[in-house]
């Protein structure tokens, strides 16, 4: 399909360009909180949690320096931590006193949660799963899920998983034989499993797809498979893999009406996008000419446009007819993709999908372009970036961001997180309580009553890259931080902590008020003595709110604490300096939480503790 006109979005709906949305009566349906998800403010820390001690030997997992392809810290879905020692990775649950799996036969390298289900990849390179909720094993050593060629990928790149019960693979010679009892090669079939330890069949991929998985996804056990070679050109397929739970190797069909043909082509293309239970939206685009065309671009090119609803519960499709066309579409069902840029959970209500290409029709078939947000259930727009559509009430603005439909609130305020340009305010009723357009802004993260934004450091930048400086915006558009910071965390009270040279070209690290108000903490020649701010050798260890002190005891034994980003020094204690090491951690997929990770003087185990 024609990527290159995603290039002249840019030029339509430039970033100082005029919003207006059309208005709706019902206040109900104004608040902005129907479509937007809305965090709690996080206040400031003023106690650790503690939640628990790990066995001998194992520590948390806090990074990919040792284990590059697996995930890492706090795992959400399971409530517990992915942890370590000498002979490999292993899960623990939040207040356990002993990790997960025991006795085990095998050394674990890899590990990666979808649905509730862990996959482990051993030293061996066999790719196991254990149904966590249900506490049983899927596949075992005995009866692997998987056998890749190499263990240095991604668990990601040998299996998908469809669904809670459904296992997508590349095809693996040793478990085709533990399963059949033979040696087979299926070296353009994906391999499908069941949860009940079953192959269940295969799909036709029609390429060599044995070393890797590749223009696949799935959702709610359906499987799309794209970029397939048909009799006419290319394909994309949709399965349906509910039912199948009996061992096979047959290949699986896809339903008739669920195969899509379009001309092969550099510029021809399709995109199928799952809506949920079993919908979804199917759009063709094909290069046309003046007799046969559905619209003309802003380079007065020609293009085919066939589109489809496909049900595939019930194996029916539908042509859908619109004069807006979407494209590029994101939404929950894609949370484990690698294909899409943002995770819409974060910002987006169940139900609601974000389309960052739209294609508008005009009467003459000349087209515009905008981005909405869509219902799922019926393709409604409930939120547009240049046009009058949708029920949300915005009011004009002086400018508005490319990406300004991608609104983040925090405690009823919302700001465009990424790619931000102007700065807009908003309320929960979607109106601009107020602006700042001083920067084009890179990113804006709004907590505690202050907006920390990014903007670009033209002088420490080069073609190759690019260095950002950090400050601070209050709810009234107010520029009260400067931009002189090299790193800056979210304000939780009064202060963030902020990063820059001072003037002696030293690293310093500050608390930085709202108002802008510096207090020292400390640089590699100098720390106050008042808050005592450690640094090593790669600087200062702090995360929003909370950053680690030093205290030296009387035996000469240099201890570790944290403390709070409270001013005074007789309410900022959080962990007493009594551990020997402190890590502190913070998973990207939680708003401003923050772990601590340490071992008392005397101990060798690792206490975990949870900021409140």
């Amino acid at each position: 399909m024609k990527r290159a006109i995603l290039a002249i979005v840019i030029i339509f709906i430039c970033v100082a360009m005029f919003a207006t949305f059309s208005a709706c009566n019902s206040s109900t349906e104004n608040s902005m909180l129907t479509i937007y998800k809305n965090r709690s403010n996080v206040g400031e820390f003023t106690k650790a949690e503690y939640l628990g001690t790990l066995p001998v030997g194992y520590r948390v997992l806090t990074s990919t320096t040792n284990y590059a392809y697996s995930e890492y810290g706090y795992q959400k879905e399971l409530d517990g931590f992915i942890v370590y020692n000498e002979n490999g990775l292993n899960f623990i649950k939040t207040g356990a006193s002993d990790v997960y799996f025991q006795n085990l036969s095998f050394n674990i390298k890899q590990i990666h949660v979808y649905y509730g289900n862990i996959f482990m990849m051993t030293s061996d390179t066999k790719i196991l799963v254990y149904d966590y909720d249900n506490d049983k094993w899927l596949y075992g050593t005995d009866n692997p899920l998987c056998v890749p060629p190499t263990i240095n990928r991604s668990i990601s790149t040998y299996v998908y998983a469809i669904s809670k019960d459904y296992f997508l693979t590349i095809s693996s010679p040793e478990v085709f034989k533990k399963q059949f009892g033979t040696d087979k090669e299926f070296a353009t079939s994906y391999f499908v499993f069941h949860s009940n330890g079953n192959m269940v069949g295969r799909i036709d991929a029609t390429a060599t797809v044995s070393s890797k998985l590749g223009s696949v996804d799935g959702f709610d056990n359906y499987v799309v498979v794209n970029n397939i070679t048909g009799s006419n050109g290319k394909e994309t397929r949709i399965f349906n893999l509910t039912g199948l739970i009996l061992k096979s190797e047959n290949l699986i069909e896809p339903n008739y009406n669920g195969v899509f043909s379009y001309a092969s082509g550099r510029n021809n293309g399709l995109e199928v996008t799952y809506f949920g239970n079993g919908k979804f939206l199917v759009h063709i685009e094909e290069e046309g000419d003046e007799t046969d065309y559905f619209y003309k671009d802003e380079k007065d090119e020609y293009w085919k446009v066939r589109r489809y609803i496909f049900h595939a519960d019930t194996g029916t499709r539908e042509t859908y007819r619109s004069d807006t066309l979407f494209l590029s579409i994101e939404n929950e069902y894609y949370k484990y993709s690698t294909t899409k840029t943002y995770d819409t959970s974060q910002f987006l209500q169940p139900g609601y999908s974000y389309v960052s290409y739209g294609i508008v029709r005009d009467k003459d078939k000349t087209v515009s372009y905008d981005e909405f947000i869509i219902k799922n259930s019926d393709f409604t727009i409930v939120n547009s970036l240049t046009k009058n559509y949708g029920s949300v009430e915005f009011p004009d603005t002086d400018a508005i961001s490319l990406k300004e439909l991608l609104l983040f609130y925090v405690g009823g305020i919302g700001v465009v997180q990424s790619q931000t340009g102007v700065l807009n305010i908003y309320n929960t009723e979607g109106e601009v309580i107020a602006s700042n357009n001083e920067h084009m802004y890179q990113s804006a993260t709004y907590n505690s009553g202050m907006i920390v934004c990014t903007i670009v450091d033209e002088e420490n930048s080069s073609d190759s890259s690019t260095a950002l400086l950090y400050g601070a915006v209050n709810t009234k558009g107010q520029i009260t931080v400067p931009f002189i910071y090299d790193s800056l965390t979210l304000f939780t009270g009064f202060y963030a902590i902020g990063q820059r040279d001072d003037e002696n070209g030293d690293a310093s690290y500050y608390l930085v008020g709202k108002n802008g108000y510096e207090v020292f903490l400390g640089n590699s020649k100098s720390v106050s003595e008042d808050y005592s701010f450690h640094i090593n050798n790669n600087g200062g260890i702090y995360k929003t709110g909370c950053y680690v002190y030093s205290y030296v005891n009387d035996k000469g034994t240099k201890l570790y604490g944290v403390k709070s980003t409270n001013a005074s020094t007789t309410k900022n204690l959080l962990l007493e300096a009594k551990y020997t090491t402190v890590t502190l951690f913070s998973p990207s997929s939680e708003f401003a939480k923050v772990y601590v990770f340490c071992i008392p003087d005397g101990s060798t185990q690792q206490e975990l503790y949870i900021l409140k």
